[in-house]
C-alpha cells in the first residue's frame, strides 16, 4: 500500500467512515492529498481497487460495526511515519487509535547469528567413549533395546 502512495506522490490518504449504533459500517469517502494538503483524488464506495485497499484497516478493526455503539470517524495513512491513524467519536466520547504502527529501523536491530555460521563459536563435539564405538556393540545394544529385546550369546 505504501508504494501505491509514493506511485500518486500522497504523504497522506483519508478514510471517512461510520457505523454502529444498529447500523451497518460504510465508507463515506477516501481521498489523497499532496504535500500542499491539495487533494489529489477522491472515491466513492465501490469505485476502485485503490480506496477499497485504504479501508481494509477500519474493516480489520470494526468488522461490520455489529453490537457497537455509533462510531464516526476518519482513518490517516501517514507514509512518512508508515503508520495508520484512527480517529473520530465512539459513541458520546472522542477517541484516538493507532491501527498500523511505525515499523521498526532495521539499522536498530541486532545481527542474528545462526548456529553452524562462521560468526557463531563453535561447541565441541562430544567423543565417544571407546567402548561405545568398538565394532559389534552397537549391534548388541539394538538386540537388548527395545520391548522384545533378545539377549547376545556374546558373539558380535
Amino acid at each position: 500500500m505504501w508504494e501505491e502512495l509514493e506511485r500518486w506522490k500522497a504523504p497522506t490518504a483519508f478514510v471517512r467512515f461510520s457505523g454502529g449504533g444498529g447500523s451497518r459500517g460504510s465508507i463515506g469517502a477516501v481521498t489523497l492529498e499532496d504535500s500542499e494538503k491539495r487533494m489529489l483524488a477522491r472515491w466513492g464506495v465501490g469505485e476502485g481497487e485503490l480506496p477499497e485497499a485504504l479501508a481494509v484497516p477500519i474493516w480489520a478493526r470494526y468488522a461490520l460495526f455489529r453490537g457497537r455503539p455509533r462510531i464516526t470517524g476518519l482513518v490517516m495513512w501517514d507514509l512518512q511515519e508508515r503508520q495508520v491513524l484512527v480517529g473520530g467519536e465512539r459513541g458520546d466520547r472522542k477517541f484516538e487509535e493507532v491501527l498500523v504502527q511505525k515499523p521498526l529501523a532495521r539499522a536498530h536491530l541486532a545481527p542474528l547469528t545462526v548456529p553452524g555460521d562462521a560468526q557463531c563459536p563453535r561447541t565441541p563435539r562430544r567423543r565417544l567413549s571407546r567402548a561405545t564405538t568398538r565394532r559389534g556393540d552397537a549391534s548388541r545394544l539394538s538386540r537388548r533395546s527395545g520391548p522384545h529385546a533378545t539377549r547376545s550369546s556374546g558373539a558380535g
